[in-house]
């Protein structure tokens, strides 16, 4: 494995020209959020001032194309805060305490500030440190590591900075450079509920936006308005060390190995070991469905916990416990999630918000004491699953049952809300079979890959959908209802018929409806590459009784389908005459220069 580390001094101030110019950014794999304390960032800002050594910078250098420039970039490994306590403290964000007085830095220091003044991007705070104690600080040089290397020796080289002196939390070292799925969904369920969803790289500039803030530091997310802190779940200091998302990784494991695996240190770690078994499990078992399954649990839980506080203007905390010293509420709000999807997944369902109120009212102090009367417990798997057991009993009286899985409806409207977010196209096919007649239609599947060809070159490497089951169409939703004697279900403007009429009807079963579909998709005039997708992509969703057909296509590469390249130009596949201007527009998006 070949990599090499440049280590050399650099200035304060070209690192900060670095930020002006936006080549420094952060990647969310090691450095999650800013956590330092008002406090941690004037500690460290007078320890510059004195000429004190700091420890090592480590940043990986990318190139990225800025303005239309491929520049060389650098990713920040570690040291985000240090960094960013710089910047901000330059920026005039903060002041240090000098001889008794709080003083801010003195923007004249730096060379330019006079333009980044006349462009509002700088403004002078007073007190100011005197000009030559600012310059003397921008000369600093920081013990700065340029790496170029691939991600594998980057994680290790992080993994190890880290596991000396200060130190991450555990959880924040397990999340660090994680590349398994489980990984990406504890860290994906944590941003979204926390609300600092961004995408893996994210410029020094914008890091702040997604950040807690604290007293003093006023940064993107009030630290007190995030649900685990806002419902008292855990506190403040937790949420910076990322319980939450030690938290979400204990649920998720239950989850997924159906309430049999506990939640010690070594159960944790072996679930970001490459080496593990458990590890290789959840790699197969995490398919794109039972990912947005586990998702759809953790929207619902939440979204019907929310709303039972709000109803009473209460908390988890509040109403769950009596007042006074109360321990372990993150293992009783585990409980209480646990519970509740597994009523969920046996078809009850929260209607009255003030029942379930009622039901949990002071629930931790009379049947959970035993976990909360002392910071130390006994909790194990057999522990863990009784009191879930409890629990449920009780609440499953304020819930009422449904025939339809509550999941169901949240994994539809989610997929569609997901599709329309990312701005991919989506197309609706009510069948395969001619309402009027009966007759099937094969040309019908065949307009379905051509659609999805058509939209992969329009939106390149964007995920076009089909789905089967849906009409857009009232008349078409009325024929339908008409020809299989039954009712259409009505989602805001669209039909959901589904294909279990269909399917019953002339192919006796779903599995053989979708076995046709599959067989007729192998015989199009396409690139084997779509077929490969188009097959190992089919999925279903379910939306009340109905059953849904799901098609996805994406390429990297223009496609053609019969020889013939298509675009999706409204709800309709337009043609492209090869050798046109509409020809090479479409190669063009695809990074091929003609």
């Amino acid at each position: 494995m070949e990599y090499n580390i440049m280590v050399d001094g650099t200035y304060i101030s070209e690192i900060y020209t670095w930020f002006l110019g936006g080549l420094l950014n952060v990647n969310r794999r090691y450095q999650r959020k800013l956590v330092w304390t008002l406090k941690e960032k004037q500690d460290f800002i007078d320890t510059v001032m004195r000429g004190y050594p700091v420890p090592l910078f480590l940043l990986v250098n990318t190139k990225q194309k800025v303005n239309g420039l491929e520049l060389e970039q650098k990713e920040i490994i570690d040291g985000l805060q240090r960094l960013e306590a710089i910047i901000s403290f330059i920026m005039n964000k903060y002041p240090i305490e000098i001889n008794g007085v709080k003083q801010y830095f003195n923007i004249e220091a730096y060379p330019g500030s006079a333009l980044l003044v006349n462009e509002d991007k700088l403004k002078q705070k007073y007190p100011a440190i005197p000009l030559e104690t600012c310059s003397k600080f921008l000369l600093y040089q920081l013990p700065i590591s340029l790496i170029n290397a691939d991600d594998a020796v980057v994680d290790e080289v992080f993994k190890r900075i880290n596991s000396t002196g200060r130190k991450l939390s555990a959880q924040d070292l397990r999340q660090a450079g994680s590349v398994g799925k489980f990984g990406d969904l504890v860290y994906l369920l944590a941003t979204q509920i926390r609300g600092d969803a961004t995408a893996d790289i994210v410029s020094m500039n914008e890091i702040a936006d997604y950040s807690l803030s604290s007293a003093g530091l006023h940064y993107g997310l009030d630290v007190n308005k995030v649900f685990w802190v806002e419902q008292g779940i855990i506190s403040e200091d937790a949420l910076r060390r990322s319980k939450d998302e030690e938290i979400i990784a204990i649920l998720c494991n239950c989850l997924l190995s159906n309430y049999t695996r506990g939640m010690s240190v070594r159960t944790l770690d072996s679930l970001y070991n490459p080496t593990s078994a458990v590890y290789n499990e959840y790699e197969k078992l995490l398919t794109e469905s039972k990912t947005q399954d586990i998702i759809n649990i953790f929207r619902l839980v939440i979204r019907d916990l929310e709303n039972t506080f709000s109803v009473t203007d209460t908390t988890f905390n509040k109403l769950l416990f009596k007042p006074g010293k109360n321990y372990n509420k993150d293992l009783v709000f585990i409980i209480i999630f646990l519970a509740l999807s597994k009523l969920y997944a046996e078809h009850y369902v929260i209607k009255d918000y003030k029942k379930m109120s009622t039901a949990l009212d002071h629930i931790a102090n009379n049947e959970l004491n035993d976990i909360i009367v002392k910071s130390e417990c006994v909790w194990n798997t057999d522990v863990r699953n009784h009191l879930i057991d409890r629990v449920k009993n009780i609440l499953v009286k304020y819930m009422e049952f449904q025939e339809d899985n509550p999941l169901w409806n949240e994994a539809f409207k989610e997929f569609l809300k997901q599709v329309s977010v990312e701005g991919q196209l989506l197309d609706f096919k009510i069948g395969i079979h001619d309402l009027r007649t009966g007759k099937e239609n094969d040309d019908v599947i065949c307009k379905i890959v051509k659609t999805l060809t058509a939209m992969v070159n329009t939106h390149p490497m964007k995920e076009g959908v089909v789905i089967i089951g849906i009409s857009d169409k009232e008349r078409d939703a009325a024929d339908f209802a008409t020809h299989y004697k039954t009712t259409v279900t009505k989602y805001n403007d669209l039909y959901v018929t589904g294909v279990v009429h269909e399917a019953s009807k002339y192919y006796g079963s779903i599995q053989a409806y979708t076995k046709h579909l599959k067989d007729v998709i192998e015989k199009q005039n396409v690139a084997p590459e779509v077929i490969q997708y188009l097959l190992e992509n089919m999925d279903t969703l379910k939306y009340e009784k109905q059953t849904l057909i799901v098609l996805k296509l994406k390429s990297n590469k223009p496609l053609f389908h019969d020889k013939e390249m298509f675009v999706r130009y409204e709800s309709h596949n337009k043609p492209v005459e090869a050798g046109s201007s509409e020809f090479y527009e479409v190669l063009r998006k695809f990074g091929i220069n003609v």
